[in-house]
């Protein structure tokens, strides 16, 4: 059977809801997807996110999957663009990193003690919230003051891994605080180790 066969055998079970078929096509490609992402991110466990996300939204439009090309080339395709959004998300980051710093000196007036006890609610709230990897990551950052080094020195994960999971966690946390607070304050709130965890 030809690779052109074989995908389209693929892609007709897929599109029908068969699992197998994209297990079968995981496996075939699942490797060599994550060297190419890797090539682009430098992060091992962010490229097997990136390739696993691949197939979860394969997966997701399977019955209106319209594939123009080969198979092998949309996978590749839509791997370098996760990748590149990644890449993207870890500069955003950066970049507000660095208007929070500018922001520290311009900070508002203390908050009187019922705000404060209301914030403090508010953020254990959001913070309890977010995904176990992202959680444990922001608190060792902002409440245990280790660097992205020592986070993942201490993980065992990558700086590159550490960084784009502070990214998640600030962008979740953002999104949920929105209601109540703006961004750049956010980012000076977030600056200080104001609400102690035991």
């Amino acid at each position: 059977m030809s690779v052109d066969q074989r995908e389209q055998q693929w892609l007709s079970r897929i599109s029908k809801g068969d699992r197998s078929a994209l297990e079968e096509l995981f496996r075939e490609y699942y490797t060599p997807l994550v060297r190419f992402a890797y090539s682009k991110l430098q992060d091992s466990e962010l490229a097997e996110d990136v390739v696993q996300e691949v197939f979860v939204k394969l997966w997701n439009i399977r019955e209106n999957i319209k594939i123009n090309t080969s198979l092998k080339s949309y996978l590749y395709t839509a791997t370098k663009n996760l990748s590149l959004n990644e890449i993207a998300k870890v500069k955003r980051h950066a970049e507000l990193n660095e208007v929070y710093v500018q922001k520290q000196e311009q900070a508002p007036e203390p908050m009187s003690e019922e705000d404060r006890r209301i914030w403090d609610e508010r953020i254990r709230e959001a913070i309890a919230e977010l995904p176990p990897r992202c959680q444990e990551v922001f608190k060792l950052s902002r409440f245990e003051g280790m660097t992205y080094q020592e986070i993942a020195d201490h993980l065992q994960i990558s700086p590159k891994t550490v960084e784009n999971q502070m990214g998640k966690g600030l962008s979740l946390l953002r999104k949920s605080l929105a209601a109540f607070i703006e961004l750049c304050w956010l980012g000076w709130l977030l600056s200080f180790p104001l609400f102690p965890f035991s």
